[in-house]
């Protein structure tokens, strides 16, 4: 069974989320903000749900109402096992700030202020225990939970952010993977949806819960989250297309026959990965956020035993090592520096992938055993 997550001192880490909450965005640390939904009850009080896209909850983290006149903490509690807070209306104008030390993992959606009539109870500042979420007992990079329990593909089209430009959107255009299942049937996926699964992947559930409050004349305070150009999620589609192409060159394999993982818990890496073989896979014991594991890749043909062991040439790595550092730690880089990076690291790769040069991937090992490094 999957425990909670601790707070290690580097940011608080999420356990997975139950029914309300299986939905919201991951991801991982570095590639998307929370999402927060505010529900009105119209009684003085509201509820504020936040989660990630990597399906994990914001279980245990603060939430604080701070006046928007000075600033002032006029309240604060923690969110319960669901991802969820019952808060008081404010009188005054304020803000309702989801706190993580992670970088770029806070988030403050304006608060709903009391109406005429309106009183606000008193309400405790406590969470409710955390309690670990039922899950499969699957090993690292093994299959969690089978497609036929889960639709995976993006429900959505949602809008890109900016740094999408014409030329990036060009190159995108025939970027696709294709997996079979037992039947012949083919499963092809494309770098834009993982790129649209990633923003969305577990929203499901919560985008359902906030239209049927809608539907039964509730207020809801729901922001519609972007499409981003996540390095991750680029990463894990092109870590699954050079690993096809090394094991089973022209051929379609069968999704049941690949097995493919890195030691990094990048949500954007594995929600490729899952996107395109149909199934969840346990990242449980990765390594949080953009380690040098995150980007050593271990693929296997498990027909016949054929593995391998790669990772990004230099470089790229270096590139890419230099935009997570911008990401982990705000302010070093400025954010046009930032964009740069990315843009000219997403139009290297897919140029290179479109003139069928593969070399951003180098080999480590083809030998019969599995390092024990990865």
């Amino acid at each position: 069974m999957l425990k909670p997550y601790k707070n290690t001192g580097k940011g608080i880490l999420r356990r997975g989320l139950p029914l309300l909450l299986l939905a919201m965005l991951a991801a991982t640390a570095y590639a998307h903000k929370p999402l927060m939904m505010i529900e009105d009850h119209e009684n003085g009080t509201f509820t504020v749900t936040v989660g990630f896209s990597d399906g994990e909850s914001g279980a245990g983290a603060p939430i604080l109402l701070k006046s928007k006149t000075n600033g002032e903490v006029l309240w604060k509690g923690s969110l319960n096992a669901e991802g969820a807070l019952q808060c008081p209306k404010m009188m005054e104008p304020y803000v309702v700030r989801f706190v993580d030390d992670e970088p770029g993992h806070s988030v403050e959606r304006d608060g709903i202020v009391l109406k005429a009539g309106e009183s606000a109870p008193e309400l405790s500042a406590l969470a409710s225990p955390i309690i670990p979420a039922g899950a499969a007992d699957a090993k690292f990079g093994e299959t969690a939970s089978e497609s036929s329990d889960l639709i995976l593909h993006p429900q959505w089209t949602l809008p890109l952010k900016a740094h999408f430009t014409e030329e990036i959107k060009r190159l995108l255009a025939d970027k696709t993977v294709s997996v079979r299942n037992v039947l012949g049937m083919v499963r092809t996926t494309s770098l834009m949806q993982c790129l649209q699964y990633h923003a969305q992947s577990k929203m499901g559930a919560l985008v359902a819960v906030a239209e049927e409050k809608v539907k039964a004349g509730k207020r809801v305070d729901f922001e519609l989250p972007q499409a981003g150009l996540c390095p991750g999620a680029l990463s894990g589609f092109l870590a699954m297309d050079f690993a096809i192409r090394e094991l089973y060159g022209d051929e379609v394999p069968l999704m049941d026959d690949l097995r493919i993982e890195c030691k990094g818990k990048m949500g954007g890496i594995w929600d490729a990965f899952e996107l395109i073989l149909g199934r969840r896979l346990s990242r449980e014991r990765g390594v949080l956020g953009p380690s040098p594991k995150a980007m050593v890749f271990f693929a296997e043909r498990l027909s016949d035993g054929k593995r391998i062991v790669f990772t990004y040439d230099d470089d790229t790595k270096a590139r890419l090592q230099r935009f997570f550092e911008g990401k982990t730690n705000p302010g070093t880089l400025p954010k046009d520096e930032m964009s740069q990076i990315r843009q000219g690291l997403v139009k290297d790769l897919l140029g290179r992938h479109a003139r069928k040069d593969y070399s951003y991937f180098m080999i480590l090992n083809g030998g019969p055993e599995k390092p024990e490094s990865l």
